[in-house]
Protein backbone atom coordinates (compact mmCIF):
# COMPACT_ATOMS: atom_id res chain seq x y z
CA UNK A 1 0.00 0.00 0.00
CA UNK A 2 3.22 2.12 0.03
CA UNK A 3 2.60 2.42 -3.81
CA UNK A 4 -1.03 3.88 -3.12
CA UNK A 5 -0.51 7.68 -4.32
CA UNK A 6 1.65 6.40 -7.13
CA UNK A 7 -1.03 4.16 -8.60
CA UNK A 8 -4.49 6.57 -7.82
CA UNK A 9 -1.99 9.37 -9.67
CA UNK A 10 -1.20 6.87 -12.97
CA UNK A 11 -4.95 6.42 -12.34
CA UNK A 12 -6.13 9.59 -12.90
CA UNK A 13 -3.40 10.15 -15.77
CA UNK A 14 -4.85 7.02 -17.61
CA UNK A 15 -8.17 8.14 -17.04
CA UNK A 16 -7.41 11.35 -18.90
CA UNK A 17 -5.43 9.92 -21.40
CA UNK A 18 -8.42 7.18 -22.43
CA UNK A 19 -11.16 9.63 -22.38
CA UNK A 20 -9.19 11.86 -24.73
CA UNK A 21 -7.61 8.93 -27.24
CA UNK A 22 -10.48 6.56 -26.84
CA UNK A 23 -10.57 3.19 -25.02
CA UNK A 24 -7.17 1.60 -26.76
CA UNK A 25 -5.14 3.51 -24.22
CA UNK A 26 -7.29 2.22 -21.72
CA UNK A 27 -5.92 -1.34 -22.59
CA UNK A 28 -2.80 -0.49 -21.07
CA UNK A 29 -4.31 0.04 -17.38
CA UNK A 30 -4.93 -3.71 -16.53
CA UNK A 31 -1.05 -4.84 -16.33
CA UNK A 32 0.28 -1.93 -14.97
CA UNK A 33 -2.76 -1.86 -12.16
CA UNK A 34 -1.86 -5.57 -11.62
CA UNK A 35 1.66 -4.67 -10.28
CA UNK A 36 -0.03 -1.88 -7.56
CA UNK A 37 -3.42 -4.12 -5.93
CA UNK A 38 -4.96 -7.13 -6.52
CA UNK A 39 -7.77 -7.51 -9.37
CA UNK A 40 -10.74 -7.02 -7.00
CA UNK A 41 -9.10 -3.73 -5.90
CA UNK A 42 -8.67 -2.68 -9.26
CA UNK A 43 -12.45 -3.47 -10.91
CA UNK A 44 -14.18 -1.41 -8.46
CA UNK A 45 -11.76 1.49 -8.51
CA UNK A 46 -11.97 1.19 -12.33
CA UNK A 47 -15.43 1.26 -11.62
CA UNK A 48 -15.62 4.82 -9.79
CA UNK A 49 -13.63 6.38 -12.41
CA UNK A 50 -15.67 5.52 -15.56
CA UNK A 51 -18.89 6.25 -13.55
CA UNK A 52 -17.70 9.99 -12.93
CA UNK A 53 -16.28 10.25 -16.51
CA UNK A 54 -19.85 9.06 -17.49
CA UNK A 55 -21.75 11.00 -15.77
CA UNK A 56 -19.08 14.10 -16.49
CA UNK A 57 -19.57 13.75 -20.38
CA UNK A 58 -23.54 13.35 -19.76
CA UNK A 59 -24.25 16.16 -17.82
CA UNK A 60 -24.20 18.50 -20.64
CA UNK A 61 -27.40 16.63 -22.04
CA UNK A 62 -29.39 15.98 -18.87
CA UNK A 63 -32.17 18.39 -20.38
CA UNK A 64 -32.62 16.04 -23.29
CA UNK A 65 -32.54 12.78 -21.62
CA UNK A 66 -34.91 10.62 -23.30
CA UNK A 67 -36.63 8.74 -20.10
CA UNK A 68 -38.16 5.85 -21.68
CA UNK A 69 -34.53 4.88 -23.09
CA UNK A 70 -32.66 5.47 -19.87
CA UNK A 71 -35.07 3.33 -18.11
CA UNK A 72 -34.85 0.39 -20.95
CA UNK A 73 -31.13 0.49 -21.20
CA UNK A 74 -29.57 2.13 -17.94
CA UNK A 75 -31.68 0.08 -14.96
CA UNK A 76 -30.96 -3.49 -16.86
CA UNK A 77 -27.17 -2.12 -16.73
CA UNK A 78 -27.58 -1.15 -13.07
CA UNK A 79 -28.54 -4.93 -12.66
CA UNK A 80 -26.12 -6.59 -14.22
CA UNK A 81 -23.32 -4.62 -12.95
CA UNK A 82 -24.31 -5.52 -9.64
CA UNK A 83 -25.11 -9.38 -10.71
CA UNK A 84 -21.29 -9.35 -12.09
CA UNK A 85 -19.91 -7.70 -9.06
CA UNK A 86 -22.07 -10.46 -7.00
CA UNK A 87 -20.71 -12.77 -9.18
CA UNK A 88 -17.14 -11.87 -9.15
CA UNK A 89 -16.85 -13.64 -5.49
CA UNK A 90 -17.50 -17.03 -6.72
CA UNK A 91 -15.54 -16.83 -9.88
CA UNK A 92 -11.80 -17.74 -10.09
CA UNK A 93 -10.00 -14.75 -10.96
CA UNK A 94 -7.40 -16.04 -12.45
CA UNK A 95 -8.53 -16.85 -15.48
CA UNK A 96 -9.22 -13.48 -15.71
CA UNK A 97 -5.52 -11.92 -15.07
CA UNK A 98 -3.97 -14.03 -18.03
Amino acid sequence: MENLPLFISLDLLDEVFGTNGGFGFLLLYGPVAGYFLVFHSILGIRSLFHASRNFGKTAPFRKRFDKILVISIGVPAVFFVIAGAFLNKFIETKSLEI
